[in-house]
């Protein structure tokens, strides 16, 4: 590999683990990770206030929509801490954070997870002369993101390698982040989640019972649902819910009902951070009687657009965007080209197990090469010549196509 020394020598530097080798990937990463401090109530308001955002704007109103927040989150925060100006701003601005305090509460959620949730993150670097990443700026994820540092030939062997990671921390439930590389990609930054967990109290069989799902549309459709009595309900303006705790207690499964007539969607757009959190860190000891039905889902979902209309535009603009400290390239201004998001779940009477990954690729781009025309469309001359003396083995002119 071209720069496998050079990066080789900025990771030394790093005081991280990363994470383990993927598919014959030399991970670069060396040292300890993240310690995690504790997560502040304002960057947990914020956070939060982030994951309803970006589901509102990522759903489509009738349609079922999975995303995982904090994938996206972590995968955009290790970004960010390649950008200044306002590009720098503008994130900031949409992550409701500044990035010093953003890295500090995504190592302290990383840092409270238990073997229940894991969380994975990397980084990819195209192993070419052309591009020359940042040491401060790979120092700055391994120190708060625990990222994994590979440098590869961006070929299709880095695309399996990529996609092999992915698979392997959301234990095969997300497969594949990306199908293909530009050209002109120099970087991915990848996070990939997993959750699996059984329920406190697991439904016998004589909990689950056939019933029957009303759409929005009013369509009837037949599910198999859940029944259990909880002891944690949710209330508020418009809707009701409950949550169902996870065994161990660390994590429960929560669930908000619209009142007829209002939609998921609106629930969730009425709701923000604070209020929410309130709210799931509180509910109201009273017994619930409870059907919850089993499903699965899953989004494939590309956020660039959505990002953009949360206020992050000049990132994803080659002209405008400042990702200055994440590295060099001699191919021209680094912006953001995607965001990718992969996400799975399934929920049935013994727990719920969930997947999700997140790849910002990022891209190179720089102003248009000087163009000249040359069209043979007129009379010529022409020669064959030896390259090595100049000297000409064949001289003409070409004055007609008819002659």
């Amino acid at each position: 590999m071209k720069k496998t020394a050079l990066i080789l020598a900025l990771a030394l530097l790093i005081s991280l683990a990363g994470c383990g080798g993927t598919s014959g990937a030399e991970n670069l990463a060396v040292g300890s990770g993240p310690s995690g401090g504790e997560l502040s109530s304002e960057a947990a308001d914020a956070v939060t206030d982030f994951s309803l955002r970006l589901l509102s704007a990522a759903g489509t109103e009738g349609e079922n929509t999975l995303l995982s927040p904090l994938s996206v989150l972590f995968a955009l925060g290790m970004t960010a801490n390649g950008a200044e100006g306002e590009t720098l701003s503008q994130m900031e601005e949409a992550f409701e954070l500044d990035i010093a305090s953003l890295n500090e509460a995504l190592a302290a959620v990383a840092g409270s997870m238990s073997s229940q949730a894991l969380t994975a993150n990397s980084i990819w670097i195209n192993d070419t002369e052309e591009f020359t990443p940042d040491e401060d700026f790979l120092a700055l994820c391994g120190e708060y993101y625990d990222a994994g540092v590979f440098a590869e030939p961006f070929d299709s062997s880095t695309m399996e390698a990529i996609n092999a990671f992915v698979s392997e921390h959301t234990n095969g439930l997300i497969e594949k982040i990306i199908d293909e590389i530009p050209e002109n990609a120099v970087m991915y930054l990848v996070n990939a989640m997993s959750f699996d967990a059984d329920w406190e109290n697991i439904y016998r069989e004589d909990q689950v019972r056939e019933g029957t799902f009303t759409t929005a549309e009013g369509e009837e459709q037949t599910a198999e649902f859940m029944h259990s009595e909880e002891w944690a309900y949710l209330e508020g303006d418009g809707f009701t819910g409950f949550m169902k705790p996870y065994e161990g207690g660390d994590y429960a499964f929560a669930a908000l009902l619209p009142e007829e007539g209002s939609s998921p969607a609106e629930l969730i757009s009425s709701l923000n951070g604070s209020e929410l959190r309130a709210l799931l860190t509180s509910p109201q000891d009273v017994n619930v009687d409870t059907a919850l039905p089993k499903f699965e889902s899953g989004s494939s979902l590309e956020l660039s657009e959505t990002l953009e209309a949360m206020g992050m535009a000049d990132a994803f603009d080659p002209e405008f965007s400042d990702f200055s400290a994440l590295g060099q390239s001699a191919m021209g201004n680094i912006y953001i080209n995607r965001v990718l998001h992969e996400t799975f779940i399934s929920v049935d009477e013994k727990g719920t197990e969930a997947g999700a990954a997140t790849a910002v690729e990022m891209v190179a781009e720089g102003a248009p090469a000087e163009t000249r025309a040359v069209r043979l469309d007129r009379p010529f001359a022409y020669m064959i010549v030896d390259t090595a003396t100049g000297v000409p083995l064949f001289m003409g002119f070409m004055q007609s196509m008819n002659a």
